[in-house]
């Protein structure tokens, strides 16, 4: 296993390293690096960090509006102290609530 891993991981280092002449070469626009992914395929990093399966929705009958109710026009969330930094949700498959907060 360990050989495996260290082999995946070398082919991962040259994607990095090939990625990131690119980005040197201003051939793309992002750099990318090494992390704790980098011993695994892609298809493993998928079926590792994408286990939220969401239920089918229930279609709901009844609708309210508030019409007393106004809303800001612009909101600046980083003055309010609500913008943090990135975070690694793991293995919890809770992906729509990571792009939310």
């Amino acid at each position: 296993e360990e050989e495996y891993r260290m082999k995946i991981f070398k082919e991962n280092a040259i994607k990095v390293a090939k990625h990131n002449e690119l980005y040197k070469k201003g051939e793309v626009t992002y750099k990318v690096g090494i992390n704790k992914y980098s011993d695994l395929h892609t298809h493993e990093v998928a079926e590792k960090l994408n286990g939220f399966r969401m239920e089918q929705a229930k279609k709901s009958g009844v609708v309210h509006r508030a019409s007393n109710v106004s809303a800001a026009k612009k909101v600046d969330w980083r003055s309010q102290g609500f913008v943090t930094p990135v975070k690694d949700q793991g293995q919890c498959g809770s992906c729509w609530s990571f792009s939310t907060t």
